[in-house]
């Protein structure tokens, strides 16, 4: 099983998605770590999986400052 994906950020619509789901082992509720390279920038929370991908929300640290329009995630 895959442990790390790419979270991809919407900014017109707000949407957060991560290039891993439920064929990956995600839930409703999952966490997921998201890094910058090797600098670990935030952690997001699983809304809704989906077969190969999941829409996600950001939890405790705010992504406001998220300028890239991709980042690494990875299975915690």
């Amino acid at each position: 099983l895959r442990k790390e994906g790419l979270l991809w950020v919407d900014k017109k619509s707000k949407m957060y998605i991560v290039t891993l789901g439920a064929l990956n082992g995600l839930k409703p509720g999952s966490s997921l770590a998201v890094y910058d390279g090797e600098r670990r920038v935030g952690d997001v929370t699983v809304d809704m999986p989906l077969d190969v991908v999941s829409y996600v929300q950001p939890t405790k640290r705010s992504l406001e400052k998220m300028d890239k329009d991709s980042y690494r995630v990875v299975i915690e």
